[in-house]
């Protein structure tokens, strides 16, 4: 049986140069939109948080002074207007009851109010010292909290990033891996389908081969079988009787054609002429049959051989072997020195010249 047209079509185009598929490309597709996605992180709180540090880092020590508190000298200022109006006002009393004269007393009423209000407002200080303090100290906390709000904003935002980078790069060496697996199973399918085409071509290609030389075999086989029977028909001058067996054998399937139109021409009886015949009834001058009892390979002249590759196959096979002489028959078969249809004639010639 001949190599299949499937065969050979699937042989070829799997020798051809490797062809990405569209599961690969569209893996490789996946990927580059994948990287093409890159995610960034920008830290939007990172001056926010620098600004506040630095108000937190440079804040001077507390230092306090009445003279630079702006609301101890507001509130001096106005109780002492205060103070002397209410002053004016007792001194004015007072004159009042000495009958509107001086008086040495309204002078001392007037003094002791004012060493009084001045007093009152020295005792003030502590209140707005320690209302300084207070808020020197919100204000630093104040800071503080800000600066721990607007760092946890910081943080939370870092964790976004954080979180959207890890899925990225799952993502990532995801598509990767599809992409790698996608691309190694198809050129690998490529790879056992190349290899099993390529077994099944040389499988059959095989038994095309063992199947002809089979064929060969059978035909030379029949052919001896054959050459025996029409050497009896010629004997009995039956040509007829030879070509009808002959056309029975190639209808059989155990001759060529053309190995059944060689042993016709071989075999067919053919009427010798008056001269011959006295020469052979006489036993002298006979030369046919000397020569079929003196040289054994008087039987190949029908055969198409050229004298020049016989010869050339006997200086390479001194050791007179008939397998040697049909592996070399082969070889100028296939460099095309020998016609197929002429194979059978020097094989069946070296089976009969060397048995």
């Amino acid at each position: 049986m001949a190599v299949s047209n499937n065969t050979k079509k699937k042989r070829n185009a799997t020798f051809a140069p490797y062809q990405t598929g569209e599961d690969v490309k569209n893996s490789l597709i996946n990927l580059s939109s994948i990287q093409d996605y890159n995610p960034y992180y920008h830290n939007s709180y990172a001056n926010e948080l620098k600004s506040i540090y630095q108000k937190i880092k440079e804040a001077p020590d507390f230092n306090y002074s009445s003279e630079n508190d702006a609301a101890y000298r507001k509130f001096a200022d106005e109780y002492k207007a205060l103070a002397a109006l209410a002053i004016a006002d007792n001194q004015a009393q007072a004159q009042n009851l000495t009958g509107g004269y001086g008086s040495s007393y309204a002078d001392t009423v007037a003094s002791q109010s004012l060493q009084a209000l001045n007093e009152s407002a020295e005792n003030a200080k502590p209140q707005f010292l320690e209302n300084a303090e207070a808020a020197y100290a919100a204000n630093n906390d104040a800071l503080k909290e800000l600066y721990q709000t607007v760092s946890g904003a910081s943080e939370s935002e870092l964790a976004d990033y954080t979180s959207t980078a890890e899925a990225y790069n799952a993502a990532l060496k995801a598509a990767q891996k599809e992409y790698g697996d996608t691309r190694d199973f198809d050129f690998d399918n490529h790879s056992q389908n190349r290899d099993f085409w390529a077994e099944q071509y040389a499988n059959e290609l095989e038994n095309e081969n063992r199947q002809k030389q089979l064929e060969f075999k059978k035909y030379d086989v029949y052919k001896q079988l054959a050459a025996d029977k029409c050497a009896d028909f010629r004997d009995k001058q039956n040509n007829k009787g030879m070509r009808n067996y002959l056309n029975k054998l190639v209808e059989q399937d155990k001759l060529t054609a053309y190995l059944a139109e060689q042993l016709y021409k071989q075999y067919k009886y053919t009427a010798p002429s008056r001269s011959s015949s006295g020469r052979s009834r006489s036993g002298k001058g006979g030369s046919s049959s000397n020569k079929s009892n003196n040289n054994k390979f008087d039987w190949y002249d029908h055969l198409n051989l050229n004298p020049n590759i016989i010869k050339d196959i006997n200086l390479n096979n001194r050791a007179g072997s008939f397998d040697a002489a049909v592996q070399r028959i082969n070889l100028y078969v296939q460099q095309g020195k020998i016609d197929k249809e002429n194979k059978i004639d020097y094989i069946y010639y070296y089976r009969r010249a060397l048995k």
